[in-house]
């Protein structure tokens, strides 16, 4: 079982870029979110962020968090294995998120504060990923 946990630790060979340390930080951050809504669910309540929930709403938050830490998880080792390919994956998959929780934010009667911190910084995310890409592009031709 130690080759296992060794194995996936290892990072990957190739020489890391600023592309897959921002992909590895920000799976640390989905990561340390989703475990917090995971295990303190009604902490957006005590900050005023959305009404006291009611029925199986803090169910949901809860598994709200557990998607988040499970994204922040591939985050972290997607980096780790400091491919390009993983790192401009998670721009269009951040870039989408906005129209996706649009919909659901028509078709469902959910708070509109809990997808809009997500509809914000998704994109704001995938947008520095790209521009980091970029920046690693150039270095690369220069």
């Amino acid at each position: 079982m130690t080759g296992f946990f060794s194995e996936l630790l290892k990072r990957g060979s190739s020489p890391q870029t600023r592309l897959s340390r921002y992909t590895e930080r920000c799976g640390y951050f989905y990561l340390a979110v989703g475990l917090g809504l995971l295990f303190a669910p009604t902490g957006p309540v005590q900050l005023g962020l959305l009404p006291a929930y009611e029925g199986q709403e803090e169910a949901l938050v809860r598994l709200l968090g557990l998607t988040l830490g499970v994204v922040g998880y591939f985050y972290v080792f997607g980096g780790r294995t400091h491919q390009r390919s993983f790192g401009l994956a998670t721009v269009l998959d951040r870039l989408l998120v906005p129209a996706l929780l649009g919909f659901v934010y028509t078709i469902s009667h959910v708070e509109v504060m809990l997808v809009l911190p997500l509809a914000i910084l998704d994109p704001l995310l995938g947008m520095g990923a790209y521009i980091l890409w970029r920046r690693d592009e150039a270095e690369v031709t220069a």
